[in-house]
């Protein structure tokens, strides 16, 4: 299994989730019962808003036809053929951006304090 991380920053505060030994982590906001893997407070984040999977070794985000979508470096991903979830494959440096005053935001202290910004990080050694 390839290991990598993701940093994420929402409201000022940045922490780090190494994305190691399972195929498939959710990612959203936690509303009653549920609770995704990567759980995020921001209240325009769908509860389930996408996910990171690793296939064949490589890491993908796909978007689970969130509300306010996800932008991946700078561009809003679209869905595939007949609405289907298209995925992006991710490579050292993404940035994924749900932030509802400034999704092209690709630096964190461009995103407002409103904002949720996520970098890839591929790892070479140890995360």
């Amino acid at each position: 299994m390839e290991r990598s991380r993701i940093i994420i920053k929402e409201h000022g505060n940045e922490r780090n989730v190494i994305l190691d030994d399972r195929t498939r982590w959710t990612f959203g906001r936690k509303a009653g019962r549920w609770e995704p893997d990567i759980s995020v407070s921001a209240a325009y984040v769908s509860r389930a808003h996408g996910e990171f999977c690793c296939i064949n070794g490589v890491w993908m985000y796909f978007d689970r036809g969130s509300s306010n979508g996800t932008y991946v470096n700078g561009r809003l991903l679209k869905p595939g053929i007949g609405g289907t979830i298209r995925p992006h494959v991710l490579q050292d440096g993404d940035v994924l951006c749900v932030d509802i005053s400034a999704p092209e935001s690709l630096e964190p202290d461009d995103v407002s304090e409103e904002g949720l910004w996520i970098k890839y990080l591929e790892c070479e050694d140890n995360c």
